[in-house]
């Protein structure tokens, strides 16, 4: 029987050892493994709080996956989107339980490496005196994922957990939110409700003008100004907003609320490293903020327009056609705001020229749904939730409580009205620009505030409004409209203009 020395040689095997790096995941791995672990749960996870999962994450692995795992865990017991939100995706309890498994010595050594870190090893041994328990605590630390060692150095996973651990702190939840609609008509509607303080959005629905989706939308921004809050009992103005109103100083008290805004905070801080964002990137930089938010292209555009705007109007930035800047005003710019009388273009009128968002044909199915009594709630497609919006716009549908609508008249009555609005002016200029092949740059011109919107936008509208006109024949059957306008030999050779 042969006997062979089963000594392993450590500087042999370093020798032959292989180094790999395991590295972080990057913004677009992280956002894929979010998408595919809420894909497969039943518990339906808001992208509001999927995103939040991703920025505190902060690309390591193990902390997404285990910060994932209590997300779904808390919202099967009961827990809403809402409060997982207020409460900063009930951190605490995260954090108490990966703390649970050590003892008093443990969690001693943990508090008072975390204090000193980041740091190598050399430069905690110095401080703990060369302490002989220092290298095994440390891994143990590390095995149980408290701790960090990379690129030779020791590190909490996460500042947030640094923070809770040392001081039994969380972070103040602010929110990460996308302003959608103009400060101008922010301000507009906040003046239109008077010294009410408790607001009822049913009266709001007359006393603004719009639709009680439309009411939302706009308590919604208010509320990211700090001009209202949502309680237990509904929507009210606070009593700071009126004071702060009555000394003149509403626009420093909306501009503090917008930095707390983590979006509008994180803009702000990249501009100012970067000296100029241009009107492209900032729309790419937003989009890049918000991965569970599917929107096209140019509705990102809409978005960083609207917030650039707020952010200019409140003296936190400076805008150019072509670019976003910091801004570069004296450091009292908060106190010249005053009460914030803010003008120029707001929200669009609600008797402004009616443009379908949607094909004629999706309108039918959707008016027929709700005649039905099936087009209520929120659980229709991207077009149909379009399709609704198009109804309620003509006054063809009505909205009442709970997100339930109903038909206000017959199909063929509804029909009618439809073919004789676009039988007026501007419609009729718009066809015959149409007709001419001006393309849709020009004819866009005979409709109210089509012109402000993005090319990619105003184009996708006069499509669909070229499709109702195909349908009520004020356009040939196999028209193909140009969205540019034909040359003068093209329209010659079609026997236009002659």
């Amino acid at each position: 029987m042969i006997v062979r020395d089963a000594t392993v040689s450590l500087d042999r095997l370093r020798g032959v050892a292989e180094s790999i790096s395991l590295e972080d995941f990057s913004q677009a791995e992280a956002h894929s493994l979010i998408q595919s672990a809420a894909a497969g749960v039943d518990i339906k996870i808001s992208p509001k709080v999927l995103t939040q999962v991703l920025e505190f994450a902060q690309g390591f692995p193990w902390l997404l996956k285990r910060t994932l795992a209590h997300v779904f865990a808390i919202s099967a017991s009961g827990t809403t989107q809402t409060e997982l939100l207020s409460s900063g995706l009930h951190l605490a309890d995260l954090f108490e339980e990966e703390l649970a498994e050590l003892d008093e010595h443990e969690r001693g050594y943990l508090t008072r490496v975390a204090a000193v870190l980041p740091a190598t090893y050399q430069a905690l041994a110095r401080r703990f005196d060369d302490d002989p328990f220092l290298r095994p605590m440390l891994e143990k630390l590390t095995h149980r994922k408290l701790l960090r060692f990379s690129a030779g150095t020791y590190d909490t996973y996460n500042d947030v957990f640094k923070d809770f651990f040392l001081y039994e702190r969380l972070p103040e939840q602010g929110q990460s939110e996308i302003v959608r609609i103009g400060l101008v008509s922010v301000m507009q509607a906040f003046r239109a409700i008077g010294g009410d303080k408790r607001l009822e959005p049913a009266e709001l629905v007359k006393k603004w003008d719009k639709t009680l989706t439309g009411v939302y939308n706009v308590l919604r921004d208010m509320r990211l100004a700090g001009l209202v809050v949502r309680t237990s009992s509904g929507w009210e103005v606070p009593d700071v907003v009126r004071q702060y109103e009555h000394q003149g100083r509403l626009g420093e008290y909306v501009r503090q609320s917008v930095l707390r805004n983590r979006i509008a905070a994180a803009f702000i801080v990249d501009l100012e490293k970067s000296g100029q964002i241009s009107r492209t990137d900032a729309a790419l930089w937003l989009r890049d903020r918000f991965p569970f938010v599917s929107v096209r292209d140019d509705v990102w555009h809409q978005y960083a327009t609207t917030l650039t705007d707020w952010l200019a109007r409140l003296n936190l930035a400076e805008i150019s056609p072509e670019s976003v800047s910091p801004w570069r005003g004296n450091v009292d710019a908060a106190k010249e705001l005053g009460n914030l009388t803010v003008y120029g273009r707001g929200a669009r009128p609600k008797k402004a020229v009616f443009v379908p968002s949607t094909n004629w044909v999706t309108v039918c199915a959707v008016w027929q749904m709700i005649a039905d009594g099936s087009g209520d709630g929120m659980s229709l497609r991207r077009g149909e939730h379009a399709a609704r919006q198009d109804l309620l716009k003509l006054e063809a549908i009505t909205e009442e409580a709970g997100k339930r609508f109903r038909v206000r008249e017959d199909f063929s009555q509804f029909e009618a009205r439809v073919r004789a609005l676009l039988s007026t002016e501007p419609y009729v200029s718009f066809w015959s620009h149409v007709l001419r092949g001006d393309g849709f740059e020009i004819a866009a011109k005979t409709l109210t505030s089509m012109e402000n919107l993005a090319p990619g936008t105003r184009d996708w509208l006069c499509k669909k409004l070229s499709n109702w006109g195909r349908h009520f024949d004020f356009l040939p059957g196999g028209f193909r409209v140009a969205s540019k306008p034909r040359r003068r030999d093209e329209q010659l050779e079609l026997g236009i203009g002659s």
